[in-house]
């Protein structure tokens, strides 16, 4: 098992365990729900299709910072994402400018690439071809086309665990799109799929752990309270060791 691999487990083992026991639902809670998707356009929160908000949270500061935050946050996502084309991105000439995350001592340029390369995980060939360390199409294209490439391949379930390890990649190793994910606050997120709306309970749970981190960071730790505060620190223990471990 390499370093990479042991810090993952580390934060699954001690994140994890707490939250798996909680409802699902204690990661959205206001009422909210915000549609992600590579093709969004840049409207205001709860004004797209399918959208809605009937809270008074204040998301200006998601809005003015991050205009583009629904194709930010979707797992097609890529660097070079033209926010005005997003279906066509420009290859750069250097694919290493590409890369969004690491993980499994890989270069990757969005969750989407990751996950397809699980897919296929069995066929290391082609398992490979989906890194931006092959220098191959597939890994520098747009996510979509590793999608319908797979279609004609003999792919495999992915484990859960796979995306949850690839979003937190994403939103650890990228400040600013842990950011914009925070700022969503505890709205809804769905996905727009093949099979209707998916909603994105994986990447909410990223959000909670992340947004628990910001509070552990802006509170002054106090000793008189360590016992108190033993599992918001644990949870600060875990992050660190992930961006260590993944960076």
């Amino acid at each position: 098992m390499t370093a990479t691999d042991t810090n993952i487990a580390t934060i699954h083992e001690e994140l994890c365990l707490e939250t798996d026991t909680k409802e699902k639902s204690e990661d959205h809670w206001n009422g909210c729900t915000f549609c992600l998707d590579i093709t969004a356009e840049a409207k205001r929160p709860g004004k797209l299709p399918g959208e809605h908000c009937t809270t008074n949270e204040d998301y200006q500061f998601l809005y003015t910072q991050f205009p583009h935050w629904r194709r930010l946050l979707s797992h097609d996502y890529m660097r070079n994402t033209d926010l005005h084309d997003p279906i066509s991105p420009a290859a750069p000439a250097n694919p290493a400018q590409l890369v969004l995350l690491h993980l499994d001592d890989h270069a990757w340029a969005s969750v989407q690439h990751y996950f397809e390369a699980s897919r296929v995980k069995h066929l290391p060939d082609l398992y490979r071809r989906f890194t931006l360390d092959s220098n191959d199409p597939l890994g520098y294209s747009p996510a979509a086309q590793g999608v319908e490439f797979n279609k004609t391949q003999e792919t495999r379930q992915v484990p859960g665990e796979a995306l949850r390890r690839a979003l937190l990649a994403k939103f650890v190793q990228n400040e600013d799109l842990g950011k914009a994910l925070v700022a969503t606050g505890g709205a809804k997120l769905v996905s727009q799929c093949a099979d209707g709306v998916r909603t994105e309970e994986t990447l909410m749970w990223v959000r909670t752990v992340l947004r628990r981190e910001e509070e552990n960071v802006s509170q002054a730790y106090d000793p008189h309270t360590a016992k108190d505060k033993q599992q918001e620190v644990r949870g600060q223990r875990c992050i660190t060791s992930v961006f260590m471990g993944l960076c």
